[in-house]
């Protein structure tokens, strides 16, 4: 169990921004969330997890409906999707 939603996609399915915001984090196997980015705006913190890959580096600016990465199932997942 965890909190977060789980979206199920395909394997290689753009993920794109929810909003605007400066990527804070890129993370590459990590043992639970894989490969994940971290994005940051005035108000919220958004993780995105599980990533086969991630398109965006550390400091950039993201606008919302950018793809920062495609979809995966890295990490302790249970088949390919976003967390």
């Amino acid at each position: 169990m965890h909190k977060g939603i789980d979206l199920p996609a395909k394997e290689g399915v753009d993920i794109k921004s929810t909003s605007y915001g400066v990527v804070d984090k890129v993370v590459m196997n990590h043992p639970s969330y894989g490969n994940y980015v971290v994005i940051k705006s005035d108000e919220y913190e958004m993780t995105y997890a599980h990533c086969n890959t991630i398109s965006v580096k550390k400091g950039e600016r993201v606008t919302m409906g950018q793809k920062i990465a495609t979809v995966g199932s890295t990490g302790l997942s249970t088949g390919p999707h976003c967390h």
